[in-house]
Order: C-alpha cells, then structure tokens, then sequence
C-alpha cells in the first residue's frame, strides 16, 4: 500500500502511538514529530547494520543520520508498502553506504590523478570562488541555532565521536543524535538555497570559515522554514 493523505484521525494521535507506516504517511506531510519518533524506533538498528555490514564506525555515523535525511526529504512519500518498514530503512541505508563508499574510491582515484596536474590554488578564478563558497558556508552555519552549530563544529571540525559530543554538552547520546539528524537537515536546506546540494561533500579546508563566531545574523525565510519541521 502506498503513503497516502493523512487522515484526521492520525494527524490527531500522537507520534509514539502510531504505527510505522502510519509514522510515514505522518512525514510525508512534513510532520517533524513523526520524524524524530521514526528516528528514535530505528536510529539504532540501522547504525548496528551499517557498522556490522562495512566495519567502519564514521561511515555508520554518517549513513544513519543520511538515511533519515533522505526519509525527510522525499522518500518517505514513496514507500510502498512491499517490505516492513525497518527492512526498507535498511535497503536505503545500504544503498547509501555502497554510493558513499564508492564514492570515496572515486575521490581517491581523481586525487592520484590531480598530484600530476599543475597546481591552480593561487589562480584568481579558483581563490575567489572558494571564497564565495566559504561564505555561504559561513552565512548559513551562522543562521543556525547556537546549539546546532555548536553540534556542527565538534563532530566536523574538532573530530569528536558522538559520544565525546554528548560527554562535552552533557547532553545524553540520544539527544545528541537527535539534534545531530536535524542540525544536518537544517544546514542541508539552507545550502541548498545557495545550490550548494551536499552539506557533507564540502571539504573542511572551509574550516576557517565554519568557525566564524556566532553573529545573530539569520537568514530568516531558509532558516525559519526549515526549523517549522525541525
């Protein structure tokens, strides 16, 4: 059975009563509590699989907060209701795991190529549209809550662990999972105002942009569209 329109009465219930496809009919309507019950059902299992499936524990990190990303943006509406719905989780994070990795293996490949190519880093072209680009980047880490950004910086670009986040914010690791899945989201959507489409495939060499101290400068009509779902 295909997601359909809500009905009054699930749009009544609370998100924890519902049951998982009633969960994505809910998000499909953009319904951030039916979300963040989905995340909390599943977040577990779905990092166990990736971390079972491929032995790497930043890659499961990634994955799993992608894969409820991807349920956010668009997928969710086009469940069908062939498999259980953790089984479909799954076949989505899988999928996501073999495009990153090789994704990784390309990336690779292009930066043994790029050692015989002659160096551009100080041609104008390039200088000013990375600085453009840091910007943005900038702009819209600003735009986001305090303790969003703060997410942002220590898993980006101080390298901590989920669990060392959680221990410096003495926040529980659930909370910080959570909150991690929609500082993601966020920044995703506020990127890609800018067509700047995979918040993750920046490079952190913009890290010097990124820790631009907070302005209370927002970018008011991304950012409070964003948090309406958050």
């Amino acid at each position: 059975m295909q997601i359909c329109l809500v009905t009054p009465a699930i749009a009544k219930l609370a998100p924890e009563s519902l049951s998982d496809h009633e969960l994505l009919v809910a998000i499909s309507t953009r319904d951030g509590g039916a979300m963040e019950e989905l995340f909390d059902r599943y977040e577990s299992q779905v990092y166990r699989f990736i971390l079972r499936a491929f032995k790497d524990r930043g890659l499961a990190e990634d994955i799993t907060a992608e894969t409820f990303c991807e349920v956010w943006r668009a997928a969710a509406s086009s469940f069908k209701g062939q498999a259980r719905v953790s089984t479909w989780l799954l076949a989505i994070a899988r999928n996501l795991a073999i495009s990153m990795l090789r994704r990784r293996s390309e990336q690779a490949l292009d930066e043994a190529a790029a050692l015989s190519i002659e160096d551009r880093s100080d041609n104008p072209e390039v200088a000013a549209a990375k600085k453009q680009r840091d910007a943005i980047v900038a702009r819209c880490l600003n735009s986001l809550s305090p303790s969003h950004r703060e997410l942002i910086e220590f898993f980006y670009f101080q390298d901590k662990s989920i669990a060392e986040v959680a221990k410096l914010t003495r926040v529980p690791v659930n909370t910080v999972k959570t909150r991690m899945f929609r500082a993601r989201n966020l920044m995703g959507q506020l990127l890609k105002g800018y067509d700047i489409e995979g918040f993750d495939s920046l490079d952190r060499s913009s890290e010097g942009a990124w820790s631009l101290g907070w302005s209370g400068q927002t970018e008011r009509s991304a950012l409070e569209l964003a948090e309406t779902h958050a």
